[in-house]
């Protein structure tokens, strides 16, 4: 919160991110009131790069990308949240959901042909009723754009996916019983399995 390149970290609602070698790191910060991403070069401390996002508001739970060229984030642009990637390359900025479902936390399959997500893209999201789902685990294929959902346990929360080191199953947290627990779900066999019970800890 001392650093002169920023007036303070996004900690609350966002996450941040290592570089696959571990020799950076990403997060989200306040600086001139406005959302953008810094670089820090983990060794040394500094801050190698920051990077403003004309155009878009909030940013959130950046995730790098299993070979370190893109940085996903959710990003918030007139009132609707959406997935996006910057190219640490070269700049480009490229929208991969567009529309008004809110799409947050981000994270890349082990290969980088997946982002999995959390959105409100349930069956009980009605726009014109103003009725929205739980959050519920999204997957959008980063070639073609296309978003799919995993459904289970129904219109319960379902946060904060990570991949397997592997990528043959997902991890998640779900409330489906009343309780915050993670669960494993396996993408060949489409089995769950509860990982821990809280209301017993």
């Amino acid at each position: 919160n001392a650093d002169p390149h920023f007036d303070a970290l996004r900690f609350i609602d966002s996450s941040g991110d290592w570089l696959p070698d571990g020799s950076q790191f990403v997060f989200a910060v306040f600086a001139d009131g406005d959302n953008e991403l810094a670089i820090v070069d983990v060794a040394s401390g500094t801050i190698e790069q920051k990077i403003k996002l004309d155009g878009i508001g909030a940013i959130t739970s950046p995730a790098w990308s299993p070979d370190g060229q893109f940085i996903a984030f959710s990003g918030l642009d007139g009132g609707v949240s959406d997935i996006y990637t910057w190219d640490v390359r070269t700049g480009a900025l490229r929208q991969l959901t567009e529309d008004k479902y809110a799409d947050l936390q981000p994270t890349w399959s082990p290969d980088g042909s997946t982002i999995a997500f959390v959105s409100d893209r349930g069956g009980a999201t009605d726009f014109e009723a103003l009725t929205y789902s739980k959050p519920q685990i999204a997957f959008l294929d980063v070639a073609s754009n296309r978003v799919t959902t995993l459904g289970v346990f129904g219109d319960v929360k379902h946060i904060n996916p990570q991949y397997a080191p592997d990528g043959r199953s997902l991890y998640f947290v779900s409330d489906q019983d009343g309780f915050s627990d993670i669960y494993q779900y396996a993408f060949e066999s489409r089995d769950i399995r509860r990982i821990t019970m809280l209301q017993t800890a």
